[in-house]
């Protein structure tokens, strides 16, 4: 189990590292073109991963009330929840979110911002 911090050392390594998104098709993807990995990516072991991922988002919860939410809004996987909070330690609704503000970073922010919003991020997200 990681904490918040040991979680953003990790993905912040890997994505001032890599220094490019992972995109595949012209999306952002968690495993993309040339082998690479975006913000969430990196957390998935290659033996838990699989291609129906790409395209979706975790749920806040793994419950009975996130499986009708998966219903409702396809776009969010339960099985993805479960491997990222098993990867992870993501135990709450609020840890997913701070996952995804993550993630954001990954899909959203250009790459020669990265450094900056991952400063913010840290400053703002992350407990020393």
């Amino acid at each position: 189990m990681m904490n918040h911090r040991e979680i953003f050392d990790r993905v912040k390594t890997h994505l001032l590292t890599q220094n490019a998104k992972s995109m595949s098709d012209g999306r952002c993807a968690y495993r993309g073109d040339g082998g690479r990995t975006c913000a969430l990516g990196c957390l998935i072991p290659d033996e838990k991963y699989s291609r129906k991922f790409e395209g979706l988002f975790p749920t806040a919860y793994v419950n009975a009330d996130a499986l009708a939410d998966s219903a409702r809004r396809p776009f969010a996987d339960q099985t993805l929840t479960k491997v990222l909070q098993e990867e992870t330690g993501a135990s709450s609704g609020e840890d997913v979110t701070w996952l995804r503000r993550l993630q954001y970073i990954h899909d959203q922010t250009p790459v020669q911002e990265w450094e900056t919003a991952l400063l913010d991020f840290e400053e703002k997200y992350v407990q020393s």
